[in-house]
């Protein structure tokens, strides 16, 4: 790709996000976020003021995009700013990824185009939120990753290795991912590890380390070694509060009473009284409170399992756009747009198996199993696509594998119907 075209679909993808800025834009830029910026922005002030990771926002959220606000100056038109030109460059660099799995240009332009003007990706990237960062900086590990598995390159691994902690630092999913990363590596040149071994060392090293620095720095501040409790506060009461009041049919607020109160009595908290609101207090969870919160959690998937079972399609629905909050033209036909997108998907899926395509097949659907995976099995509500949001890359790459192979097919058939040029209008020869 030239950085001509790099450039071009940079504008055109930074064009349409601030169109959708001004469109949605209201003083208090409440379009732009979902909640969680109100701690993002306490973190940032806490960093202007102390100038220290030491507030108990920093055992949840990860600290890069809190001192992103900071350096921003807690100014949501900034920060807006920041996430619009960020979020547009996933488009071109998106077609960057997909020019290093397949050779057909129109796949890298087609994914390009379709990043620029995808829905999902021009939500959160103009947001109040890590996503445009997170997103941006897992795409580009993912494309240094490619350069180093085929290179066998320790620069290109460090550099996949730092960018994808950079995205972990940035939203704590991604902080695991490496490992899936790693052993995809070394199994596809596992004949050939003399070559590779030092891009895999390199790679695994820089990402371990950035896991266990943040996690030690858990550990000597708070007493707690995680790199994010975020998880087992989320499993309580974003997927075993769904089961539960599923299965007692009691009002949520009743559900998250009883909830807290179990986790109150497991880790012998002297809290009096509990009510709905208590569960907040679990957020930034010591490790006996992840204990309590990871049993509580455990005994409700236990005692319902049939339930559980059903929310994992209703988690699903909703990380994919399938489930709409409200029945509005706008939202009924986004879940249109998000049906074609999986079908698509899922047709190119079956293109790649047949094409023997199996770096570009394992590129797209690694991601998206981990982060589908680990997103189900914390959370059945309380979610929507920003969940899916570092996938759109993936889903529409593989997009775009469908539909190239239907218009080639489109292509032969027309030539096969239509006579050669030369026939339609030749003469006869005259005679003698």
């Amino acid at each position: 790709m030239t950085p001509r075209v790099f450039f071009l679909l940079w504008l055109f993808a930074l064009a349409v996000r601030s169109i959708y800025a001004l469109v949605n834009y209201s003083p208090g830029f409440t379009a732009f976020e979902s909640g969680d910026y109100a701690l993002y922005r306490i973190g940032a002030e806490h960093l202007m003021q102390d100038g220290s990771f030491t507030n108990s926002l920093f055992l949840v959220r990860p600290p890069l995009y809190p001192l992103w606000v900071a350096l921003m100056e807690a100014d949501p038109l900034r920060i807006l700013i920041s996430g619009i030109v960020a979020g547009a460059l996933i488009a071109p660099c998106g077609a960057v990824f997909v020019r290093l799995l397949h050779p057909d240009p129109r796949l890298a332009l087609g994914t390009g185009f379709l990043l620029a003007i995808d829905p999902t990706g021009i939500q959160f990237s103009a947001f109040l939120g890590p996503e445009p960062f997170a997103n941006l900086f897992l795409l580009l590990a993912l494309t240094a990753l490619l350069r180093a598995m085929r290179d066998g390159s320790a620069a290109w691994g460090a550099a996949a290795g730092a960018l994808l902690m950079l995205s972990a630092y940035t939203r704590p999913s991604t902080y695991l991912f490496w490992i899936p990363l790693a052993l995809w590596w070394g199994i596809r040149h596992r004949g050939a590890l003399f070559t590779h071994w030092r891009g895999i060392a390199v790679f695994v090293g820089v990402c371990a380390a950035g896991v266990a620095a943040w996690t030690l720095h858990n550990q000597v501040v708070f007493a707690t070694p995680s790199f994010s409790t975020v998880a087992p506060y989320t499993m309580v009461y974003y997927r075993a509060a769904s089961v539960e009041r599923i299965a007692s049919g009691q009002p949520i607020e009743a559900v998250y009473i009883a909830l807290s109160r179990r986790v109150v009595d497991y880790a012998d908290l002297d809290i009096d009284p509990v009510d709905a609101g208590t569960r907040h207090q679990f957020l930034a969870a010591p490790p006996p409170v992840q204990a309590a919160l990871n049993r509580v959690a455990l005994e409700i998937f236990a005692a319902h399992p049939l339930i559980t079972l059903a929310t994992f399609p209703v988690g699903f629905a909703r990380m994919y756009g399938l489930f709409p909050d409200t029945f509005t033209p706008l939202s009924l036909s986004l879940i249109g747009v998000n049906a074609l997108l999986l079908i698509g998907a899922g047709m190119g899926t079956i293109i790649a198996l047949r094409q023997r395509r199996w770096t570009l097949l394992i590129a797209a659907l690694l991601p998206i199993a981990y982060y589908t995976a680990g997103t189900l099995i914390v959370k059945s509500a309380g979610m929507d696509t920003r969940e899916r949001s570092m996938l759109e890359p993936m889903l529409i790459l593989l997009w775009m594998l469908a539909f190239v192979a239907w218009a080639d097919r489109q292509a032969a058939r027309r030539r096969k119907m239509s006579p050669p040029a030369d026939s339609a209008t030749a003469r006869p020869a005259p005679p003698g």
